[in-house]
């Protein structure tokens, strides 16, 4: 199933720096809030989700 997933297109990429982390647990807790921000991104290509949604507001 991983390379049905790997030969779609990527929709949203988000890029974290996790230099200096230096467990499993540590990298996890950097990256974890970027998958729901990465997820929002998708659904917004995809026309599914109005681009005010999830957006912190300023």
């Amino acid at each position: 199933m991983t390379e049905n997933v790997d030969e779609g297109e990527v929709l949203a990429e988000e890029f974290v720096d996790v230099t200096g982390k230096q467990s499993v647990d540590e990298v996890y807790n950097a990256l974890y809030p970027y998958y729901s921000l990465a997820l929002l991104k998708a659904l917004r290509v995809l026309g599914v989700l109005e681009e005010s949604v999830g957006e912190a507001k300023r």
